[in-house]
């Protein structure tokens, strides 16, 4: 679909072509060849590419033309004259981020593919789309170009070497893509500088990290408070399990995510019209599930920190340092942030839904009326009933009701988890009471000791 003649940026003329989609070991070989270590080496100097129109660049990411060449081999050749048709119409053709977002949006243009001329568009519309009807007497007499020629225009459409596109103003244009974080893994085809594997070894690390409620500082602060009789402790503790029961609940949806791949994989061998639906939501809960984790990674890190922060204030003060904990972990407003991110996901959740139900729905009705047109030439009663999703439908949908389910979840530990700090933060341990009473005891002594000579208390058999 996409070839690119790929150069090394600091020896300009060494370079090779490398068709895309491609693997990580395709790259690794291309690098090697040209002498670069890593992507940051290298410029795009020239492509070979079926969409006409697309404006893509030297600094183009190499992941991110692979991502977009495998979703562009995936399309049937139908919707893919559809989509260069879009393309050419310039909207969304000037990055590969903007060629992306494309592929996810064919239902916001309309495509009439063969009408190439204002006259066929003319008549082409006049006898399909309109109420209107021109008179046999009058039909030599009219104007069909100047008239398609019109439409054309009103509608912002352009044509094209196969066919006639214009969008729907209908149909709002969505940017599911944002970004190479959004590019599902399987998609990614540049390997790690040398120099940076270490960094990436510990960033898998941090992300696949051992629970919240296994790190060392946590636990250990958690003993101190208890053991002390401390008032926040449960609400530390309330916070802690709410975080652990997020964490279980984010690797469920790294489940569904696989489980939804899957779906989609089997949907477009079958050529399902829910495929296209499907894959907008794949694409969504890539990023939704990365921008969830890294939010809830916040707020985990924060915890770590503030529980360290607060050890290292007890060693040097003692259990005054720890009468308000809160001071040390301050994660209410990351937990705020991973709360207006999973609300996010729970709309676009119900949207996808909606959209595949909606699909389907239309695609049985459709099936209803073509078998309706065959009964009625056989002089059969028509059939009422819409037939309801089938199976295939539900299966496709259920990693998606599921996913909707592990975020609703979610939601409540997180208003959980933001009571409980609500709760720490107005909490200010006070000291017991055999402290208190022992303090106040040496207030009262050492004012009767400042107290004038006058003023002091005359002992009860003092001498005569």
């Amino acid at each position: 679909m996409i070839e690119v003649y790929v150069e090394n940026a600091r020896k300009r003329g060494e370079g090779n072509w490398l068709e895309l989609p491609a693997a990580t070991g395709d790259v690794q070989s291309l690098f090697a060849r040209i002498g670069v270590d890593g992507g940051g080496e290298i410029i795009i100097t020239d492509y070979v590419h079926n969409v006409t129109g697309a404006s893509l660049g030297e600094y183009e990411n190499l992941d991110e033309l692979n991502y977009l060449a495998s979703l562009l081999h995936e399309m049937d050749a139908d919707v893919l004259d559809k989509y260069q048709a879009a393309a050419i119409r310039g909207d969304y053709s000037g990055s590969a981020k903007d060629l992306i977002n494309l592929t996810q949006n064919q239902d916001c243009y309309n495509y009439i593919p063969g009408v190439c001329e204002d006259e066929d568009l003319g008549r082409l519309v006049l006898d399909n789309f309109s109420a209107a009807t021109i008179p046999d007497w009058i039909e030599n007499y009219f104007d069909y170009e100047a008239y398609g020629r019109d439409y054309r225009l009103n509608a912002g459409g352009v044509f094209t070497e196969k066919g006639f596109v214009h969008r729907d103003r209908g149909v709002q244009f969505t940017d599911y893509y944002s970004g190479i974080e959004d590019i599902p893994e399987e998609y990614r085809i540049l390997p790690p500088p040398p120099e940076r594997e270490a960094d990436v070894a510990k960033a898998k690390t941090v992300t696949q990290s051992r629970p919240i409620a296994g790190n060392d500082d946590v636990s250990e602060l958690l003993n101190i408070m208890e053991a002390n009789n401390m008032r926040g402790a449960k609400d530390v503790v309330a916070v802690i399990n709410q975080v652990s029961a997020m964490e279980k609940h984010l690797a469920a949806m790294v489940s569904e995510l696989g489980t939804m791949r899957k779906e989609l994989a089997e949907a477009q061998k079958m050529n399902h019209p829910i495929q296209t639906a499907l894959r907008k939501a794949v694409i969504s809960l890539q990023a939704r599930t990365l921008n969830i984790r890294d939010r809830l990674s916040e707020v985990k890190q924060n915890i770590v920190t503030g529980c360290k922060n607060a050890l290292a204030a007890f060693e040097e003060k003692g259990l005054s340092a720890l009468r308000n904990v809160a001071d040390f972990l301050k994660i209410r407003p990351a937990l705020e942030s991973l709360q207006k991110e999973i609300n996010t996901a729970i709309r676009q959740d119900k949207a996808a839904i909606t959209k595949i139900e909606k699909i389907s729905a239309e695609y049985h009705e459709a099936g209803r009326h073509v078998k309706n047109m065959g009964r009625a030439v056989i002089g059969k009663e028509a059939i009422q009933d819409v037939k309801p999703m089938g199976m295939l439908g539900k299966a496709l949908i259920a990693p998606t009701r599921a996913d909707l389910a592990c975020l609703s979840a979610m939601n409540k530990c997180v208003g959980k988890a933001i009571g409980a700090v609500e709760r720490l933060e107005k909490t200010e341990h006070k000291p017991p009471i055999k402290v208190t009473l022992r303090k106040m005891d040496k207030e009262i002594a050492q004012a009767g000791r400042d107290a004038p000579a006058h003023q002091r208390p005359v002992p009860e058999h003092g001498g005569r």
